[in-house]
C-alpha cells in the first residue's frame, strides 16, 4: 500500500467512510464487514458468490480498473490457447465413438450421432470458468484494495472539491454497460474457438453436417 493510503480502518471510522459508500453503493454493509473482517484477521481470502458466478465480469460491474482488462485477457488467453487442446479431445473422442469403443457409465455411446457444437461447447464451458475459483477467493481482498486506493488518488490528484466530486462519481458504483461489453466479448471469442473446432473436426470426416 502506497504511504500516503489511509488503511481500511482508518478509513471506516474517518470521513472517508461516506466516500466508500458512495464508492460501494450496493450491497454496502455485506462489503464493509467482509473488508473489516479481512483488516482484522489480516488475510486475503474470503469468498464472494458475485465474483464466482460473475467471473470476470463482476470485475467489470464493480469498475475494478486494471484488473477487470486482466481478467477478460486471462479469459481470451484460455478459450485461445484451449481450441488445440479441445480439437484433440474431439478427435479422439470422435474417433474411438466411430469404432464402437466408448463406453460412458457402462453404456456404449456413439457420440457422432450427438451434435458435435453442443458436446464442444459443453465441455469448452466447464474449463473455461476454472478461474472464477481464485476470482471468489480473492474478490473482496481485491476491491477492498481498489476502494481504498480510489478514495486516496482522487483525493491526491483533484485538490479542488469540485473536480474531486466529478472524478469521484465517475468510478462510484456500478459499470451494468461495460459488464454486458465484456459478456459480447468473451461469448463471441468462446464461439469462434468452438466453430473452429469443430470445422476442423468435420473436415477430418470425423462428424457431418
Amino acid at each position: 500500500m502506497n504511504s500516503t493510503e489511509k488503511s481500511y480502518t482508518d478509513i471506516l471510522t474517518g470521513d472517508d467512510s461516506v466516500l466508500m459508500n458512495r464508492l460501494i453503493k450496493k450491497d454496502i454493509g455485506y462489503y464493509k464487514s467482509e473488508f473489516s473482517r479481512l483488516e482484522k484477521k489480516k488475510v486475503k481470502l474470503s469468498w464472494n458468490w458475485g465474483a464466482f458466478f460473475g467471473g470476470h465480469y463482476w470485475f467489470f460491474y464493480r469498475k475494478i480498473s486494471g484488473f477487470k482488462f486482466l481478467a477478460l485477457l486471462l479469459n481470451i488467453l484460455i478459450v485461445y490457447y484451449m481450441s488445440p487442446v479441445m480439437y484433440d479431445l474431439m478427435n479422439e473422442l470422435f474417433t474411438s465413438a466411430s469404432e464402437g469403443d466408448i463406453n460412458l457409465f457402462g453404456v456404449e455411446t456413439y457420440i457422432q450421432n450427438f451434435n458435435l457444437t453442443s458436446i464442444v461447447l459443453f465441455a469448452s464451458l466447464i474449463f473455461v470458468q476454472l478461474p472464477r475459483i481464485p476470482y471468489a477467493l480473492l474478490a473482496n481482498h481485491i476491491y477492498k484494495q481498489h476502494c481504498i486506493s480510489t478514495i486516496a488518488n482522487i483525493k491526491r490528484v483533484h485538490t479542488d472539491e469540485s473536480k474531486a466530486q466529478r472524478a469521484f462519481n465517475f468510478k462510484k458504483g456500478m459499470d451494468i454497460i461495460g459488464a454486458i461489453v465484456a459478456i459480447i466479448i468473451s461469448v463471441s471469442v468462446f464461439m469462434l474457438v468452438s466453430a473452429a473446432c469443430s470445422q476442423r473436426l468435420l473436415e477430418n470426416g470425423l462428424i457431418d453436417r
